[in-house]
């Protein structure tokens, strides 16, 4: 076998150590703004979580995620600490759901799908449907904690509980943006939250809720002309490629 063949093979056999290790946590991309980390099972968005190295990294969903499989506190929270361990990456929706969140443990502070979103961290376009979220302090459907994050154009219905500082869609803020997210303050028992807006579950189901926040529906142009949401007869916004199976 001659050098240069010897030389190729192990280059490859490197490329395949340093691309295994994204591919095998994740479904592609290589974590960057213009190529985030690709999250398409429930599998995939728990490692987030568990990979507290990635959490400066950029994510989009790629399909709606169930975790219905994730009970207690088996789903890794992304970001657990607002000085030591917050996450300051992106993590996209780009316009799909996330249903039954589940995380149950009154003890634990920072409880939400992001435990702590912290400076330069973003959570966009993404809808979290049949939450059940339990924690001590600071306890959030959407976000525990956030120092300096930003969230824009998200929304949680479910049970949120806890000791104290508990919020609907986000516990607690620290010079936070929040802007055209809301949560439901009928499901989740929550009337408070320091960021978004609370509505009733008639109001969370009613398109003007959404049209007024600037969110772009099929059959409007106000809003823009790419038609990403829809709103169906009683129930929360979806996404318009979802249509059909509705």
């Amino acid at each position: 076998m001659s050098r240069k063949a010897i030389e190729l093979g192990c280059a490859a056999l490197v490329c395949l150590g340093i691309c295994g290790t994204s591919f095998g946590k994740y479904g592609g991309g290589s974590g960057t703004s213009k190529d985030p980390y690709l999250i398409s099972t429930a599998e995939q968005l728990n490692a987030i979580g568990a990979n507290s190295s990635d959490w400066a990294k950029c994510f989009k969903l790629m399909a709606d995620i169930d975790l219905s499989a994730y009970k207690g506190t088996k789903f890794n929270r992304i970001g657990t600490h607002f000085v030591l361990n917050p996450f300051i990456g992106v993590l996209d929706g780009n316009s799909h759901t996330i249903s039954n969140f589940t995380y149950d443990s009154k003890y634990t502070d920072m409880a939400g799908l992001v435990g702590c979103l912290g400076k330069g961290g973003l959570v966009k376009n993404l809808g979290l449907v049949g939450v059940h979220v339990t924690g001590g302090r600071f306890v959030g459907g959407l976000v525990g904690f956030s120092l300096y994050g930003t969230v824009i154009k998200c929304y949680s219905s479910g049970s949120v509980t806890g000791n104290k500082d508990v919020g609907g869609l986000v516990a607690r803020v620290w010079l936070e943006t929040i802007v055209y997210s809301f949560w439901d303050v009928q499901t989740s028992g929550q009337s408070k939250s320091l960021g978004g807006e609370g509505k009733t579950t008639a109001q969370m189901q009613d398109i003007n809720t959404y049209l007024i926040a600037g969110w772009d529906f099929l059959g409007e142009t106000a809003n823009g002309a790419a038609n990403i949401w829809f709103m169906p007869a009683g129930n929360y916004p979806r996404f318009v490629w979802e249509k059909d199976g509705l």
